[in-house]
């Protein structure tokens, strides 16, 4: 699950702007809280239901029987784009990169791009910082280039598309591809320089590593990876680290520590197992997304 930025810029060119003037008055209020909710890459829901319990709870005067029209108004004033994606309405931000072109991070969206839409991507997977489309940066990460990621990598849909455009290659050519390399290449092979470098960390370390802070060198993961299996391996590890995840990107505190925080939170869950208080299964773990949903309007998939 990709991270969320905790702040958006709200630009001041918008005080100015001949196409926000153009908006009924609850287009002008839904406008902004758009920009305030919606992912690293400019895109949220369109479903009207969503929009108005996760974007403007609070604002009686919009109904969601009305924002399907606000919508329609930011369209004709070229605001946003408007579109239907895996069978889902969805939004995107049409100045998302004029107004948020101070980001440090953008992970993929939980949406595909619209046509003719270039994502643009800074994000840490499996120990690395990933980059496309991303100013001042060449694409991939340190010396592997996109093409060998993608070969070698499994990633969403829509980061995928951004893979496929700046390759210039559709990703499921590759992955063929790559099939049938597996096919026609005998075992004794050595595997290639990719598949060495990336360390195969267990599932609740990859999420955790996906955390912004967390340590990316190879000798601290081991570390975490150790101390973590010693004391805490009788614990569900993989719901704890999507828990303590979530928990961090929800917080408003900064993330001073990562491993000391995430030993204290290992801390506490085993002293609540030990009292007979933690519920250890699939009910808590959904509750648990359900809730952080709730709160950020973010889709976990």
């Amino acid at each position: 699950m990709p991270a969320t930025a905790r702040g958006r810029i709200l630009p001041r060119s918008l005080s100015r702007s001949t196409a926000y003037a153009g908006l009924s008055t609850h287009a002008k209020v839904l406008y902004p809280l758009l920009m305030a909710n919606a992912d690293d890459q400019g895109r949220l829901s369109a479903d009207p239901h969503h929009l108005k319990w996760e974007v403007c709870p609070n604002v009686e005067e919009i109904t969601p029987q009305e924002i399907p029209g606000l919508l329609a108004e930011m369209c004709r004033q070229k605001l946003v784009c408007a579109y239907e994606a895996q069978g889902h309405p969805v939004v995107q931000l049409l100045t998302w990169w004029e107004a948020q072109a101070s980001m440090q991070w953008a992970y993929p969206s939980d949406f595909i791009p619209p046509e003719g839409w270039d994502d643009r991507l800074r994000f840490r997977r499996f120990g690395r910082v990933i980059t496309i489309n991303w100013p001042g940066s060449a694409n991939g990460s340190k010396d592997i280039p996109l093409s060998e990621l993608a070969r070698q990598l499994s990633f969403s849909e829509s980061l995928n598309i951004a893979l496929g455009k700046t390759i210039g290659k559709p990703i499921g050519k590759l992955q063929k591809e790559k099939e049938k390399e597996k096919e026609t290449t005998p075992p004794v092979v050595p595997p290639l320089a990719l598949s060495d470098e990336l360390p195969k960390w267990p599932r609740w370390l990859g999420t955790l590593q996906e955390l912004e802070g967390w340590p990316q060198d190879a000798a601290a993961n081991e570390d975490v990876q150790k101390k973590t299996q010693d004391g805490f391996g009788h614990l569900n590890l993989e719901e704890e680290a999507q828990k303590f995840v979530w928990h961090w990107q929800d917080s408003r505190r900064k993330l001073k520590s990562a491993r000391r925080a995430w030993w204290n939170w290992l801390g506490r869950a085993k002293g609540k197992e030990q009292h007979g208080e933690l519920e250890s299964g699939p009910e808590e773990i959904e509750a648990a997304k359900r809730d952080y949903e709730r709160r950020t309007g973010k889709h976990t998939g």
